[in-house]
């Protein structure tokens, strides 16, 4: 009889069991139960690159004055950086459009065979000019010499930011275009078709466009330019901007 019962019993745990898995699993395994059914997906990369002139220049004048004294070598910096931002501003450049970027008053010593021998005071003065006068750079880098620069730390051409935005805009527009009719391409053939958009992702990037450096005369040469001499051309080239999206379209 215990015997019996036992088989019973386990007999009602194996129907109970067998029972509670035929609930389980068609909701573990239904997506219309668990969750939306999974759509097919295509994901695809789309590139525009726009070459385009610049529209700015950026010059790096640069004065270095030495002297016995701290106060002498900057009283010769502030007398020349004076007269090149007068000289810079004559030739229609406004105010705005300079400056100082880097400001240093360093000991100014010798190295010999039994070491440094200090000599006196170095001052260095950076000043920054950007405009959009692009076709005046090789004149601007000659004028600050004149006025008694010793170096043109380089001259760069780029976009301003107005332009950068219009160009950038333009060429994301016909990365995104590209894009679709490349997931177009790929679908077709495979009987689907675009039904939406899962995701998309902005990976476009600025390049600009740089002249090879131009140097001015040191002051120590002692050279001097004939006024009417043609100004220094450097020639800007071109930049490119690049569009360039990833687009995870739905397909069905």
């Amino acid at each position: 009889m215990e015997k019996t019962i036992t088989i019973l019993g386990i007999l009602a745990v194996v129907i109970a069991v067998f029972a509670l898995l035929i609930a389980v699993i068609p909701a573990i395994y239904n997506p219309g139960i668990n969750g939306a059914q999974q759509e097919d997906s295509l994901s695809v990369q789309g590139t525009s690159v726009i070459e385009t002139s610049p529209d700015e220049v950026v010059i790096d004048v640069g004065i270095e004055t030495k002297a016995a004294t701290a106060l002498q070598a900057q009283t010769a910096n502030k007398e020349i950086s004076n007269k090149i931002l007068d000289a810079i501003k004559g030739q229609g450049v406004k105010e705005d459009e300079i400056e100082s970027v880097a400001y240093h008053l360093d000991e100014w010593m010798d190295w010999t065979e039994k070491g440094s021998v200090p000599r006196g005071y170095i001052q260095r003065h950076t000043l920054r000019i950007t405009t959009k006068n692009i076709d005046q750079a090789g004149n601007l880098a000659d004028v600050a010499v004149k006025a008694g620069a010793n170096e043109i730390q380089g001259i760069r051409f780029q976009l301003s930011r107005e332009k950068q935005e219009e160009v950038t805009k333009k060429a994301l527009s016909e990365a995104t275009g590209k894009a679709r009719a490349k997931a177009e391409a790929i679908a077709e053939p495979l009987g689907k078709k675009i039904k939406g958009i899962v995701s998309v992702s902005d990976t476009s990037g600025y390049g600009g466009g740089y002249p090879m450096p131009y140097f001015a005369e040191s002051a120590s040469m002692k050279l001097e330019r004939d006024a009417s001499a043609p100004p220094t051309q450097v020639l800007p080239g071109k930049i490119e901007v690049r569009g360039s999206v990833d687009i995870t379209f739905k397909i069905k």
